[in-house]
């Protein structure tokens, strides 16, 4: 049958006149926005030679204090993924320093067995924070964490159990993060990434009727004890108490109420302390600490 040239094919040429140029240019605005946004790492790689020199600098330094005699040739399936994944970090130091730490651990026949392929992906998933925060697994194999809230249960108060402080960590002081109020998914992506294992206390809730400051002073204690991965000293309570006051002034307690808190402990696995052991400059993390 003759196609008659109707009503269909006028509908394809109208698309035609009238899509064509609009395709033309949203397809020509993209890529200008594609091109722009991609602009950094196109000058990361265009950068190379020079980032893999800051890289060739800090593991210069760490294999300067190892006899050459222990000197090896590092497994490729370390080295090439590490020195790949370092270009795009060499301008954030404590992820190019855990990458140069790795390079200097698979290049020492004493240390090389340390240093396992997937360490580089997880560099690959940390943010700068989440490096800092990670040094001090290697000093510290705990830190207490608790919730802290308001319960009118025990004094017949008008609040229902609730929780307006729904993180605190006794970590969050020691990292010198630059983003604090980020500690907790922070915590998350290491536990996510097998560093860490969540461990909840036995007696995970305790209600008061103390003084902000008295109770502040006993969540310090509790927090500082080492059945809950804490350091039993007079420095460490006044640094929590410390951190604690301004916290507890975010919650608010009607007449009646009581204060209350959950505790649990995150404690470095035994991966953890591998990757540590591997990627982690133990001086560094002992100043940290």
């Amino acid at each position: 049958m003759e196609h008659d040239g109707g009503a269909g094919d006028l509908a394809v040429e109208v698309y035609r006149d009238v899509a064509g140029p609009s395709a033309k240019i949203i397809g020509d605005t993209l890529g200008n926005v594609i091109r722009l946004l991609v602009r950094p790492v196109r000058a990361a790689i265009a950068k190379s030679d020079e980032r893999y020199e800051q890289i060739a600098q800090s593991v210069n330094r760490r294999m300067s204090s190892i006899p050459p005699e222990r000197w090896v040739e590092p497994a490729a399936n370390v080295a090439g993924p590490a020195l790949e994944a370092a270009r795009f970090a060499a301008e954030d130091p404590p992820l190019r320093e855990m990458y140069a730490k790795l390079l200097a651990t698979a290049m020492d026949s004493h240390t090389a067995v340390l240093a396992h392929p997937a360490f580089v992906e997880i560099i690959k998933q940390l943010v700068p924070d989440e490096a800092r925060l990670i040094k001090l697994f290697s000093r510290r194999d705990s830190f207490p964490c608790a919730r802290i809230g308001v319960d009118g249960a025990l004094f017949g108060g008008p609040t229902k159990r609730r929780f307006d402080v729904p993180f605190y960590s006794t970590v969050t002081g020691l990292a010198h993060l630059s983003s604090p109020i980020q500690v907790e998914g922070y915590l998350d992506n290491a536990l996510r990434l097998g560093l860490l294992h969540r461990t909840d206390s036995p007696s995970t809730c305790l209600v008061t009727d103390e003084t902000p400051e008295e109770f502040a002073e006993s969540l310090a204690t509790t927090l500082s004890h080492p059945k809950m991965g804490g350091f039993d000293t007079d420095e460490e309570r006044a640094r929590i108490m410390s951190e604690l006051l301004p916290v507890l002034s975010l919650v608010t307690l009607e007449p009646r109420d009581a204060w209350c808190y959950e505790a649990w402990t995150l404690t470095v696995t035994e991966f953890g302390k591998h990757f540590c052991a591997a990627c982690v400059d133990a001086d560094e993390a002992n100043r940290m600490a």
